[in-house]
């Protein structure tokens, strides 16, 4: 019995701990990348879920560039929350060392705080890519390559002796390979790189005020110049990288053009020409958007506050330089809607236009809120899960301890002394004692109606002294009949108990 508690036990945990640690797993992709060459890593997560922090914990002998997905973007922890469920959670971008054979490294991640669609919570998980970096392949030695040009063939100049030329000691000659493994910028950088293409074009945004150009050679013995760190102005920025090959002699240049984008201004709008309509020719309210968008000939709009203010400011322009503008309802304004109207009446006063503003003004963060009780909902779904494990753990151990007690108070009364029948036999004899003197009754009520009153006493008399010997007799025979047996029953429950290896007091 006591295996099959331990069994429901160890049953009702594996149940238990499967509930709170089952599914979500984030992954990221191992891949193989070329030596100098920036590249990025995507995590995902195996579920949906609808929150996550995702961390970056190691990424040795990498450099980090930036990342993307979220709140966070641009450094080594990302994090978002939406109302559906999310399975892309962030991107981080690195740029590979120059290595002269293949080496790996590796990029591990974590992620915490997620959550499932239904709300419910999803365990803290890990991944680890393995990033190999790919050395750059040598380029033959031009001195061993059977298309150079032999000037020892020309007949006019090669007069030496066969054997003499075998034995000479050659000088090696230096290599005039002028072409890059790799070439590049950071941050923004392009793709598609050949050592044959000379010239390469990249636009990045307006807020990148630097770039850093990088290039990796193609073979050793080069030089490189034009690399680092370089200044943007808007539009063209033409920068060049010198390759000068192991003999010192030939070269080869490499440019990058990066086209900085102008810089983004909204100028007013103005209509050029007046609108046959009457009303207003503009409108606008600071720090809420009309919907729809304004135009004089539409007179209903809507609106949603998010600040708590009293009252807007509206700004307007009439058609008509002499037209009068009355703004009512922009006082005091409640939690919840509130309509602005503005009145247009031109100077003669036959004309006027009504515009409608219906603003909805809600303080609070609906999104904000709606996140809040996502989280205190699953905080509390945790709670219910991990009391009710308990509750069901409390409940097995007392069923437990009730069969135990139940076990040693049945095996008590099974070896308890049997007293409980000793004196049944004396009940049997009270019942025909009482049983034969009701009948001596019912005789001496006969004698006493017989005219010979004193022969029916002393009938009565010796019936009655008869009775009383022959009780006494069989009451006694009784008593030492049962305890023969008593000590014979005694005897042989005490041999069983020795036989049993027990000890009684």
């Amino acid at each position: 019995m006591n295996k099959k508690i331990f069994g429901l036990i160890v049953f009702f945990l594996l149940i238990f701990g499967y509930y709170i640690t089952s599914d979500a797993a984030i992954n990221v992709t191992s891949k193989q990348v070329n030596s100098g060459e920036q590249f990025s890593v995507s995590v995902t997560s195996d579920t949906p879920t609808i929150s996550y922090t995702v961390s970056l914990t190691g990424y040795n002998g990498l450099t980090f560039v930036t990342s993307s997905g979220g709140t966070g973007a641009g450094g080594t922890a990302i994090s978002d929350a939406k109302t559906t469920g999310m399975t892309s959670l962030a991107t981080f971008t690195f740029k590979a060392p120059e290595v002269t054979e293949n080496t790996t490294y590796k990029i591990s991640v974590s992620a915490t705080g997620m959550g499932r669609e239904d709300a419910t919570a999803l365990p803290d998980s890990s991944a680890t890519a393995t990033i190999t970096v790919k050395a750059p392949e040598k380029e033959p030695d031009p001195s061993t390559n059977p298309d150079t040009p032999n000037t020892s063939t020309n007949p006019t100049t090669n007069t030496t002796n066969p054997v003499t030329t075998a034995n000479k000691e050659t000088t090696p000659q230096k290599s005039t390979v002028t072409t890059l493994s790799n070439l590049g910028i950071t941050p923004n950088d392009f793709t598609g790189f050949t050592p044959s293409k000379k010239e390469y074009t990249v636009t990045v945004p307006n807020n990148v005020e630097t770039i850093e150009v990088y290039a990796k050679k193609g073979q050793n013995g080069q030089t490189i110049s034009g690399t680092g760190t370089k200044t943007l102005q808007e539009g063209e920025n033409r920068f060049e990288v010198v390759v000068t090959a192991e003999d010192g002699k030939a070269t080869t240049t490499y440019a990058v053009i990066v086209n900085k984008e102008a810089a983004q201004t909204e100028e007013p709008r103005e209509d050029l020409e007046e609108p046959k309509e009457f009303g207003l020719k503009t409108l606008n309210i600071e720090g809420i958007t009309l919907n729809p968008e304004f135009s004089t000939n539409v007179y209903e709009y809507t609106a949603k506050l998010t600040e708590n203010k009293e009252n807007l400011e509206v700004n307007t322009v009439a058609t008509e330089s002499n037209a009068t503008i009355e703004i009512t309802g922009n006082e005091n304004l409640k939690e919840g809607e509130n309509v602005i109207t503005i009145l247009v009446t031109n100077e003669a006063g036959d004309k006027t236009a009504a515009y409608q503003i219906t603003v909805e003004k809600n303080v609070v963060d609906q999104e904000a809120l709606a996140k809040q009780q996502d989280i205190e909902r699953l905080e509390k779904q945790r709670k219910t899960i991990l009391i009710g494990g308990i509750a069901v753990l409390i409940l097995l151990i007392v069923i437990a301890v009730i069969i135990i007690r139940n076990r040693k108070r049945r095996a008590y009364e099974d070896y308890s002394v049997p007293y409980s029948n000793l004196n049944d036999d004396d009940n049997d004899s009270y019942n025909d004692y009482n049983s034969d003197y009701q009948e001596y009754e019912k005789i001496s009520d006969k004698f006493k109606q017989d005219p010979y009153k004193d022969s029916a006493e002393d009938s009565k008399d010796g019936y009655k002294n008869n009775f009383d010997i022959n009780y006494e007799d069989d009451n006694m025979e009784k008593f030492n009949n049962q305890e023969e047996n008593y000590e014979e029953n005694n005897y042989e429950t005490e041999k069983k108990r020795h036989k049993k290896g027990k000890r009684y007091r």
